[in-house]
């Protein structure tokens, strides 16, 4: 038999049960020319609808890191009258498995769903039109994502360092992408913008692209190899970063530019050539950090490589440079500690800094300009050069030291 006390307590424990809904679904905002803004609200909900409505003013707007970094929310529905869901809006609330994105919201900003790690999928209304930089970056249960047909603008790695998507779809009327194997491409399949970083294995890019976007494989660490195909006219920065599962690479081609640390990071490529009619490395670093690279050979047709182009790389024993390089920048390589067996062409210029175990090295006749440190921290013990050309930019060999 019930009595008041145990009727008493099963209200109390009801009302105990529904308060933390009520409470921490206490939503702060703004009003602005007679609409209202979401910055925040109180407590830590687990479940969040938005409402439409706040005392008959229409919610527009989820401003920027109104719900970041909050671990317990899991589930929130974003109705139609949303038009903008602002910077980290949402970002790092790593308990969110749920996400309803109404038919209005036209602009997601900049990492606004940002290190929501638990996130399984997602799907881009027709009614947006801008995705902004990182807006999933590093949402690493994502395992698929569907773009509507007026998305527009997609910023950069907007899906970057997602480990678990295998595929990027776009809806077949959307002007600017489209996809193809899971892979999102630009109108045309010219340039390549982003493979999904789930995406394991060997993978052949078609013969339609010309461009290899920014980031485009930034932290694919399960792809095996690459084969870049001779249409490829340019490789963007950080291109390949991070690609760790890469073991080998050959670049062939009778135009390449490869960008800044296009393929930095790549500790698991132990072999590269790099070959073709006019390839430049021109810009920093685009193959430092690259700790497993054993032999390089820069072929023929290779006429510039750019400062710091192969610095870190510690396990680089062995490089062949031949006639064709015009140029080897700055630092090129720079703290590459295995070195022990260089062949050079020409133009020199503080390329093997810190190269601590290279011991000998010819200088060919070509070479104009060494400059100050070009050697420096090495273990050199003879330099051949001609007669005509045994002094340095400064005037001694001393200063390359």
């Amino acid at each position: 038999m019930k009595t008041k006390g145990n009727l008493l307590e099963i209200c109390l424990l009801g009302l105990w049960l529904l308060l933390p809904e009520v409470l921490q679904a206490q939503l702060t905002y703004t009003i602005n020319s007679g609409a209202i803004t979401i910055t925040g609200y109180t407590g830590n909900p687990t479940l969040v609808s938005i409402p439409s409505t706040i005392n008959n003013l229409p919610v527009i707007i989820i401003g920027k890191s109104a719900f970041n970094n909050k671990p317990t929310l899991t589930s929130v529905m974003i109705p139609d009258s949303i038009t903008l869901i602002g910077t980290n809006a949402f970002s790092l609330c790593t308990g969110l498995t749920n996400v309803t994105i109404g038919g209005g919201v036209t602009n997601i900003g900049d990492s606004a769903f940002q290190g929501c790690t638990k996130l399984p999928g997602i799907t881009i209304p027709d009614s947006v039109y801008k995705l902004g930089s990182n807006a999933f970056f590093s949402c690493t249960s994502l395992t698929n994502v569907s773009i509507g047909r007026n998305v527009t603008n997609i910023g950069t790695t907007a899906f970057a360092n997602c480990s678990s998507l295998t595929a990027i779809t776009v809806a077949y009327a959307n002007p600017t992408y489209t996809n193809a194997d899971g892979i999102l491409y630009g109108a045309g399949q010219t340039t390549l913008i982003q493979c999904p970083g789930g995406k394991a294995g060997s993978y052949v890019i078609p013969g339609t692209v010309t461009n290899i976007g920014d980031y485009a494989f930034e932290y694919c660490s399960n792809l095996t190899s690459v084969t870049i195909t001779t249409n490829v006219n340019s490789i963007g920065t950080f291109a390949f970063c991070y690609c760790s599962g890469l073991s080998s690479l050959e670049l062939s081609n009778n135009f390449i530019n490869i960008g800044s640390f296009a393929f930095e990071y790549c500790f698991g490529m132990t072999n590269l050539t790099i070959s073709g009619g006019i390839i430049n490395i021109e810009n920093s670093g685009a193959f430092a950090f690259c700790s497993s690279l054993s032999t390089l050979t820069l072929a023929n047709g290779v006429i510039s490589v750019g400062s710091g182009a192969f610095s870190h790389c510690l396990k680089l024993s062995s490089v062949v440079i031949l006639d064709s390089i015009t140029s080897i920048g700055g630092g090129a390589f720079d703290s590459c500690y295995s070195l022990t067996n260089l062949s050079m062409g020409t133009g020199v210029t503080e390329a093997f800094n810190a190269c601590n175990n290279l011991s000998n090295i010819t200088i060919p006749d070509s070479v104009t300009n060494i400059g100050i440190g070009a050697f420096g921290s090495s273990s050199l013990v003879t330099i051949a050069v001609d007669e005509q050309n045994e002094t340095s930019e400064k005037g001694c060999l001393s200063c390359l030291f």
